[in-house]
C-alpha cells in the first residue's frame, strides 16, 4: 500500500512537449517540439484527460526556485500546451495534483494534496473553468490528520467524486476517503471501512453516472498496520457508500487493486495483482462487478517472469483491455477481456532492452486503444518512452521521441478522446541528472505547429 507522504517526494525538472508529425500512410510517429515551461526545472506529470482532441489537462507538480513543491498543470488548446497557474491552499509550502477529470474544455476537476511538509494534512481539489483554475474549499474529514485524494472521476460538470485515503488521529491507522462535487460545493462522504481493517487505501474511482460510483483499492486487518494486504472496493448508489465483497484468490498472502473501468452502473472491470508467497504482487488479477457482486476473473501470466496489472480501460460492457509491468519478462502485459474470458495479447517489445512495463491504456472502442509507459534495460530503468497501438487485430509499437541522452524516459498516463486522438504525460531526466516534464500527442493523421 503506498504511503501519502511517498506521493510527495521532490523531483527535478525541465519540460517539454511532443507532438504528431505528417506521417506517410498507416504509420504512427511523434516528435519532439518545445512547451511552455513553469518557473523552475523540476516537475512531473502525473495524470492526464482530454474531452477532446482539441483539449487536453495535464497535472502533476514542479518546484520553484526555493525548492518548494507546487501543483502544476498544462493544458492543449489544439495548437499549443499551455502552462496554467495552480493555487496552493493558504500556508501549504508542499502539493501535488495525482488525478485529473475534464468532462469539457471550460470543466476540470484535479485533485491532490497539500500541507506544510512532504506529508500532507489537507485535501486539495481545483478546478478549471476553461480560462484559470481556482482552488475549492474542501472539507477534511473528521478525526484525520494527512489526506490526500489519488484520484477523481467526474461524469458531467456538477457531479465529480475525489478518493483517497487520511490518517486518523483517533483510530491511529490509515482510512479510505471519499468526498463529493455537486456543482456547488464539496462535501466529505462518510465511507465504511471493512471490518477489523487497520489501514486502508483507494486508489482508483470510476463514476458513469452520477449516482453511481466504485471505488477500489487495498487493506488490512493486521495490528500493526503492514499487510498482508487485501483487495477492497467501495459501491456509492447515489445515497451511500457501502463495502462490496470482494474475492481474493486461495492462498493469497497479498492482494491489491490498482485501478478499474466502468463502462455501465453494472459493468465495472478493476485489476491489479496478488501473490501466493511474500509480500510483493506477482501475479495478475482482475475482478468483475456485475450489478450484484464481484468474482475473480480467470487471468494469464505471460511468460515466466511476475507481472501484475496497473491500468484498465473498458470501452463497452464486453470489452476490457488491462496493461502492466513485467518482472523478467521482456514483452509488455497485456490483457483483453472479450465478455467471457481474458487472453493475452502478443504486444511487441522494443528490440535490444529488457522489459517493456506498461502503466495506462484508454479505449475509445474494442479495435482502438493506446497503451503507454517505458523500454527498460536489464537494469530495469526504463531508456525510452514506449506507446503501442491496437487496431482490433495486433498491437504495433509506436514511434515516439525521446530527449538525447535522457534516461529514465516514461509516460505515466494517457487519455484518448477520439479513435485518432491520444496524448500521454509522463517525465524524463535530462542530461544533468534531473526529471522533466514531459507530454506526448498523437491525432493519426498531420500536425503544425
Amino acid at each position: 500500500m503506498g504511503s501519502i507522504a511517498s506521493r510527495f517526494v521532490a523531483l527535478s525538472a525541465v519540460i517539454l512537449a511532443l507532438f504528431i508529425t505528417a506521417a506517410p500512410a498507416g504509420a504512427a510517429s511523434w516528435s519532439l517540439q518545445s512547451a511552455a515551461a513553469p518557473q523552475a526545472p523540476n516537475g512531473h506529470l502525473a495524470a492526464i484527460s482530454c474531452s477532446s482532441s482539441t483539449s487536453c489537462m495535464g497535472v502533476g507538480f514542479f518546484l520553484d526556485p526555493t525548492g518548494v513543491q507546487k501543483p502544476f498543470a498544462e493544458a492543449w488548446n489544439g495548437t499549443s500546451w499551455v502552462a496554467a497557474t495552480v493555487p496552493m491552499p493558504s500556508g501549504a509550502l508542499y502539493g501535488s495534483l495525482h488525478g485529473v477529470s475534464c468532462t469539457s474544455a471550460t470543466a476540470c476537476t484535479a485533485v491532490g494534496g497539500a500541507g506544510p511538509s512532504a506529508f500532507p494534512n489537507q485535501p486539495v481539489a481545483e478546478r478549471w473553468n476553461g480560462t484559470s483554475w481556482k482552488i475549492q474549499a474542501v472539507p477534511t474529514p473528521s478525526n484525520t490528520a494527512g489526506v490526500s485524494f489519488n484520484a477523481v472521476s467526474c461524469s458531467s460538470s456538477t457531479a465529480c467524486t475525489a478518493v483517497g485515503d487520511a490518517f486518523g488521529t483517533l483510530v491511529g491507522h490509515s482510512v479510505g476517503v471519499a468526498e463529493r462535487w455537486n456543482g456547488a460545493s464539496w462535501a466529505a462522504q462518510t465511507l465504511p471501512d471493512p471490518s477489523g481493517s487497520t489501514n486502508t487505501a483507494l486508489n482508483g474511482v470510476s463514476c458513469p453516472s452520477s449516482t453511481r460510483c466504485t471505488a477500489v483499492g487495498d487493506y488490512t486487518t493486521n495490528p500493526s498496520g503492514v499487510g498482508p494486504n487485501k483487495t477492497l472496493a467501495e459501491r456509492w448508489n447515489g445515497t451511500s457508500w457501502t463495502v462490496k465483497t470482494t474475492p481474493n484468490p486461495s492462498g493469497t498472502t497479498v492482494a491489491t487493486l490498482q485501478g478499474v473501468s466502468c463502462s455501465a452502473a453494472s459493468a465495472c472491470t478493476a485489476v491489479g495483482g496478488y501473490a501466493t508467497a511474500g509480500t510483493s504482487p506477482d501475479k495478475t488479477l482482475a475482478e468483475r462487478w456485475n450489478g450484484t457482486s464481484w468474482a475473480i476473473q480467470t487471468t494469464t501470466n505471460p511468460g515466466s517472469g511476475s507481472p501484475t496489472l496497473s491500468g484498465v480501460s473498458c470501452p463497452t460492457s464486453t470489452d476490457c483491455t488491462a496493461v502492466g509491468a513485467p518482472v523478467g519478462v521482456t514483452a509488455p502485459v497485456v490483457e483483453q477481456w472479450n465478455g467471457t474470458t481474458w487472453t493475452t495479447q502478443s504486444a511487441p517489445s522494443p528490440s535490444g532492452l529488457g522489459t517493456a512495463p506498461l502503466a495506462a491504456v484508454s479505449c475509445t472502442a474494442a479495435t482502438a486503444c493506446t497503451a503507454a509507459g517505458g523500454a527498460a534495460g536489464n537494469n530495469q530503468i526504463p531508456q525510452s518512452t514506449l506507446a503501442e497501438r491496437w487496431n482490433g487485430t495486433s498491437w504495433k509499437i509506436q514511434t515516439t521521441a525521446n530527449q538525447t541522452g535522457a534516461e529514465p524516459s516514461f509516460l505515466t498516463a494517457v487519455s484518448c478522446p477520439t479513435t485518432t486522438a491520444c496524448s500521454g504525460v509522463g517525465y524524463f531526466d535530462d542530461n544533468a541528472g534531473k526529471q522533466s516534464i514531459l507530454a506526448e500527442a498523437w491525432n493519426g493523421t498531420s500536425w503544425a505547429v
